[in-house]
């Protein structure tokens, strides 16, 4: 088995990603999950133990974020497609 490294300082779990984005609830994990594989963006690594939850990278969450429309934003109008 291949050893784990140690997750650096710019990782969050997707717990932390769920705070991040303000989802609540019960289910704001898989929320978060789902919302980071719309963006495309892949665990770099998983926290140790059966309980574990996967490690992202916190600059790429921030850079997706900012550029999320508003709600009700009528993105089929955009003239750049």
């Amino acid at each position: 088995m291949a050893p784990r490294r140690k997750p650096t300082t710019e990782e969050w779990t997707t717990t932390q990603v769920a705070d991040y984005l303000g989802y609540t609830g019960d289910h704001r994990a898989a929320a978060a999950r789902k919302q980071l594989s719309r963006w495309g963006i892949e665990a770099t690594a998983r926290k140790p133990g059966r309980n574990g939850e996967n490690l992202y990278p916190v600059p790429a969450i921030r850079k997706a974020h900012e550029q999320r429309t508003g709600q009700g934003t009528r993105t089929d109008l955009r003239a750049d497609g």
